[in-house]
């Protein structure tokens, strides 16, 4: 009886080594898709300059808004499990696959209704703008590749054994806990780019713009 019981052990425990040889075997490798999700930015001037002023708290308080980019963050992760289940003991194991998502698409830019398209100050006012969209496009890149970084460390490429229904719960829990924050601090990153362009220098630059037409512009509106 003991000699049997401790063949059944031996056997038990050979199965369980097979089962867990043939999950590291079969299993694909776990797989982190990160997508930077961009598209052109598009130009807006249905807006005047006090409706552009008062969207932008980050502006100097003694300057008008003259132009405006708007970015609209977004970060999604979704998740499946690559699983295989034992059929005669039922056991489980999977490595998961990752799908994110990043983007500040769509980004608006707004010129005030008060520049006529094409003019100097129209044109002066976009190529400001232009840099912050290039800072978004700059963020989002950097903000893909710290996603994937920390996450295939994070991962790597291990075996996980155990309940579908609890390992899928450990996967939401991560989603919500971990990668869904980190995503979301690495978008709102950019915030600090972005205030270091509109510096005091680049504004007085932009005044001077177009022979002092932005200028001029501006001390009418006041």
């Amino acid at each position: 009886m003991i000699f049997a019981a401790a063949f059944a052990l031996a056997a038990a425990n050979l199965h369980a080594g097979g089962f867990h040889a043939n999950c590291e075997a079969r299993l694909a490798r776990t797989e982190i898709s990160v997508d930077a999700e961009t598209a052109p930015y598009v130009t807006i001037s249905a807006l005047g300059t006090d409706e552009l002023t008062a969207r932008n708290p980050s502006g100097a308080p003694s300057e008008r808004t003259l132009g405006l980019t708007i970015a609209h963050y977004m970060s999604a992760v979704d998740f499946e499990q690559n699983g295989i289940r034992d059929p005669d003991t039922h056991e489980y194991c999977m490595r998961p696959h990752f799908r994110v998502r990043l983007s500040y698409a769509p980004i608006e830019v707004y010129v005030g209704r008060e520049i006529q398209t094409g003019s100097c100050p129209y044109l002066e006012a976009v190529a400001h703008e232009e840099k912050h969209v290039a800072a978004y496009d700059a963020q989002l890149r950097k903000a893909a590749e710290t996603m994937e970084r920390e996450m295939r460390a994070y991962y790597r490429d291990t075996v996980f054994y155990g309940n579908s229904g609890e390992l899928e719960a450990q996967l939401a829990y991560s989603v919500k806990h971990l990668w869904l924050p980190l995503a979301q601090k690495q978008l709102e990153a950019v915030e600090a780019t972005q205030q270091a362009i509109d510096t005091p220098q680049e504004y007085a630059r932009y005044r001077a713009a177009c022979n002092g037409e932005v200028n001029r512009i501006l001390n009418g509106m006041r």
